[in-house]
Formats: C-alpha cells, sequence, structure tokens
C-alpha cells in the first residue's frame, strides 16, 4: 500500500519527531511504502494522486485558519484532504488541534475515513463550528517507544527549565526561558528547528533525563507531553490555545497554568507542595487507549 503523510514535523522538536515515529509504528510503515511532505509545505497534487492513502497530521497545523495563521497552511491542508477524497482515496486527519478554523469544512470532515483530536477543546470547536464530532486520543508522542538505552542526562531532582516563546507572554512584559530570573535552572528544551540554531535532540533522551528532575518548567505543549510520559511534575505557562488546559480538563486535573513569570514561580511552590496531582494526572494518561491506526468508524 502506498501511503502519504502530509506535514510530516519530524525536524521540528524531539515531540513533533516522536509524534511522525509513533504514527509509522502504528501503522507499520514497515509494511507499505510510505513518503512524506515536510512541513510547512502542503502536499502537490502530484503526491496524493501517487498515493492509495493520504494522512494527514494535524499537529500545530489546524488552527488559527481565520487568522491566516502561518500562510493559510491548516486550509491548505484541509483542501489536500478535500482532493484526496475527491480522487477516491482513502483519507485520515490524525493528531489534530482544532483551534479558530473556519465553518466551511462540515462538509469535509464526514467524508474522512478517520479524524482524531487531542482533547476535549478541540473537539468541543469541531463540533459547535462544523457539527462534526472527532474521535480522541491522546497526542502520539505519549506512545512512541522509548530507547531505555538511549543517553540522557541526570539532573539530580533538579528544578529545569525548556522553552518558553516571547509570542506568548504579555505584550508589555516580554520573557522567554533565557531571561536571568531562570538561569538558576539547567536548560533542557525539545531541539530542533523550533527555536533557532538549537541543537538536535532524541525524545528517549528527553524523557529519559527528564525522570531525573524535580520538576520541568515548559511553554510547550510536548514539554508537558514529555514530562508526563517520565512521570515529572511540571509548570506550564499559558499557550494561547486550549491544547493544555483541556489536556487537563479532560483528564479533571486542576493544576495553575501561570500567565506572568511571576506566577511562574507560584506554580513552582504549589507543584512542590501537591505531587499528589500530578502522580493521578500520570495514571490517568496511561490508562488512555492509544489510537488503532488506519481503522474506519
Amino acid at each position: 500500500m502506498k501511503i502519504h503523510i502530509g506535514n510530516d514535523t519530524s525536524d521540528f522538536h524531539a515531540g513533533s519527531n516522536a509524534v511522525i515515529r509513533a504514527l509509522k509504528h502504528i501503522i507499520h510503515a514497515d509494511e507499505h511504502d510510505i513518503t512524506t511532505t515536510p512541513r510547512p509545505n502542503p502536499c502537490t497534487q502530484q503526491e496524493i494522486q501517487n498515493c492509495d492513502i493520504l494522512i494527514i497530521n494535524g499537529e500545530g497545523a489546524m488552527q488559527e485558519e481565520r487568522k491566516g495563521w502561518d500562510n493559510f497552511r491548516a486550509r491548505k491542508l484541509m483542501m489536500n484532504l478535500t482532493y484526496a477524497k475527491l480522487l477516491g482515496k482513502k483519507a485520515w486527519l490524525v493528531n489534530s488541534v482544532w483551534h479558530n478554523m473556519d465553518d466551511v469544512w462540515a462538509s469535509v470532515l464526514p467524508m474522512l475515513d478517520g479524524v482524531f483530536v487531542r482533547e476535549p477543546g478541540s473537539a468541543k470547536q469541531m463540533w459547535e463550528r462544523n457539527g462534526f464530532q472527532p474521535d480522541m486520543y491522546l497526542d502520539l508522542s505519549f506512545s512512541c517507544p522509548l530507547d531505555e538505552d538511549s543517553k540522557f542526562t541526570d539532573y539530580n531532582k533538579e528544578t529545569v527549565i525548556g522553552d518558553i516563546y516571547r509570542r506568548n507572554t504579555p505584550k508589555l512584559r516580554r520573557f522567554d526561558h533565557t531571561h536571568r530570573s531562570f538561569r538558576q535552572f539547567p536548560h533542557l528544551g525539545l531541539g530542533g528547528t523550533a527555536i533557532e540554531n538549537d541543537i538536535s535532540r532524541d525524545w528517549s533522551e528527553l524523557v529519559r533525563s527528564l525522570r531525573t528532575a524535580g520538576l520541568y518548567i515548559t511553554g510547550q505543549h510536548h514539554g508537558v507531553y514529555a514530562a508526563c510520559k517520565a512521570r515529572t511534575p511540571f509548570v506550564s505557562f499559558k499557550l494561547y490555545n486550549h491544547k493544555i488546559s483541556a489536556l487537563l480538563e479532560w483528564a479533571g486535573i486542576d493544576l495553575p497554568i501561570p500567565e506572568t513569570r511571576r506566577e511562574i514561580f507560584d506554580a513552582i511552590k504549589w507543584a512542590k507542595k501537591n505531587p499528589d496531582s500530578y502522580n493521578r494526572l500520570f495514571d490517568w494518561m496511561e490508562k488512555q487507549p492509544v489510537w488503532p491506526g488506519l481503522v474506519s468508524p
């Protein structure tokens, strides 16, 4: 079978790389002829014509369509799925956020052979704006197989900081993970092209390193997933969308999500006093079913 994967985020950072690796693992890529289109490019018509199945990884893409985010990447990827179905191909949208998307996809989503989003915030918007109820599974990175022989750094239960994007911080008080307030903490980012001039980092290395940390501060969705995979308490800075807040809502766990630099330090104190809340979240995530693969509803 010829399978084409659109929005291949392998080089973006360790979490995105884990998504694509998990996707290929679940669909038994070694048994198929697999081709991909790297983000941020949409698939070409030729690529879709040449495949039997099109899979669009919705990670980081299906959002802010109404604002034309990332050169209308969401719209282009949805048009890829539409074109595949018009050609009679099988087509899946998987591992997706759905945030501030247009209403026009109400006729396209039911045509697809499967749709799954990663939290109830996306499912709610898809239902309210497009009249379609998707499946829900955790982000694919959580099911990515780990190499327990990979290298790692021992942080000896220290508090470690990941990446925080300046664009997500208050306009009048911009900061990121390099701010002097955080210099006391060792840095462990997700690597890749997400942060300019950052080094590449393997998902297994990241998770194994976080297992040795006492707490992880992060402004990235996959930073939260890495901490949960490592069963390490975390403080997650508020994002512009619902990827993290809705995950916690789904799990029924109330954790502080700071919106300012000061609130980060308040949340650190809270996290250290409430380890049971994190353990309940980790236990819940480990019990969730994994996306079953290319099985139509």
